[in-house]
């Protein structure tokens, strides 16, 4: 599986779910959200993306929406930078977008994962509009 993203088994493992839901809600439910961690998260995102922020107000973290801006329904990226640039270091700093946009279909730069990377913060991409469908299928012959 990793190889299909060209992800190295030293920095990641593939982990199955049932579907993005339920892998979405044990990364909320999991992640060392805390009193002073802060959740920043696009306005385009997956309702189960959204649902985050429950468990990050549950442990005490504060979060935060960018906006989407019309009429090309982009992330204002001079905001999101700004919001970037506020990273606690002391505290957990989490930052979810999708890779393509649940509500718009824009597609957003996969360099905001260095970004965010550079200034603090933990990254989480939802890919599930934006890579192909993965399914196994298997079988026995009679």
């Amino acid at each position: 599986m990793l190889d299909y993203f060209n992800a190295s088994p030293d920095d990641y493992e593939a982990i199955f779910t049932a579907n993005a839901t339920g892998a979405l809600k044990l990364v909320g439910e999991l992640y060392s959200f805390a009193p002073g961690g802060q959740y920043l998260l696009s306005f385009d995102n997956h309702n189960s993306v959204n649902d985050i922020r429950e468990f990050a107000h549950g442990k005490g973290a504060s979060f935060t929406y960018v906006p989407i801006v019309p009429p090309d329904m982009r992330v204002d990226e001079e905001l999101l930078l700004r919001s970037l640039d506020q990273a606690r270091p002391e505290h957990h700093n989490f930052f979810a977008y999708p890779a393509q946009s649940n509500v718009t279909g824009v597609q957003h730069p996969l360099d905001w994962i260095q970004e965010a990377h550079a200034r603090g913060w933990d990254v989480l991409v939802d890919c599930a509009a934006f890579s192909p469908p993965i399914a196994y299928c298997g079988w026995q012959k009679d």
